[in-house]
C-alpha cells in the first residue's frame, strides 16, 4: 500500500481510507475480510495459523421446536402452557448466552470460624 501512495502521489495523512491501519503484525482477519483485501492488493507476508470456520445453523433444531410449540399454542388454547414453556426456555437461552458471568462473582470475607459455615 505503500508503495501504491507514493507512486499515485498520496500521502498518508489527508487521505480517508476503508483499512485502520497500514502496517499489521499476527491479526487475525475473518475470511470474507481477508478475501476483500486481498482482492484489492493487500499483500500477505506471513500465515501464522487458519482455523476452519464451517457456519452451521446449530441451534436450528432447538429454535424450530421452540417456534413450533409457540404456535401450537396460539392455535390450541391447550397447549397455552406449553407453549409458554417453549418461550421462557427459548429466551433464558438465549439471555445466558450472552450473560457476562465474569461479572456474576460472589465475594465474602471471613474468618476461619465463619468459614465452615459458608457453602
Amino acid at each position: 500500500m505503500k508503495k501504491y501512495l507514493a507512486e499515485t502521489n498520496q500521502s498518508f495523512s489527508n487521505t480517508r481510507y476503508l483499512i485502520g491501519s497500514m502496517f499489521a503484525e499476527k491479526i487475525l482477519l475473518i475470511t470474507p475480510l481477508i478475501k476483500w483485501y486481498l482482492e484489492h492488493g493487500l499483500e500477505v507476508t506471513k500465515v501464522y495459523q487458519f482455523i476452519q470456520f464451517n457456519p452451521i445453523p446449530c441451534f436450528k433444531p432447538f429454535a424450530d421446536k421452540v417456534s413450533n410449540d409457540r404456535r401450537a399454542g396460539d392455535v390450541d388454547k391447550s397447549k397455552a402452557i406449553i407453549a409458554e414453556t417453549s418461550k421462557l426456555i427459548g429466551n433464558s437461552v438465549y439471555g445466558h448466552s450472552i450473560m457476562r458471568k465474569d461479572k456474576h462473582t460472589n465475594v465474602k470475607f471471613v474468618n476461619l470460624d465463619r468459614a465452615s459455615k459458608i457453602n
